[in-house]
């Protein structure tokens, strides 16, 4: 069962990596230097 659980735990921080890159990738890069530009 521990060998699972650790699966599971590796799973969900390379999905939480994967996220955060492609919103690095997608969000405009002005948006992220003025954010309260509207």
């Amino acid at each position: 069962m521990g060998l699972t659980q650790a699966k599971m735990v590796l799973l969900f921080i390379a999905m939480m990596v994967l996220i955060s890159f492609a919103a690095a990738i997608v969000t405009p890069h002005d948006f992220i230097l003025k954010p309260s530009n509207r």
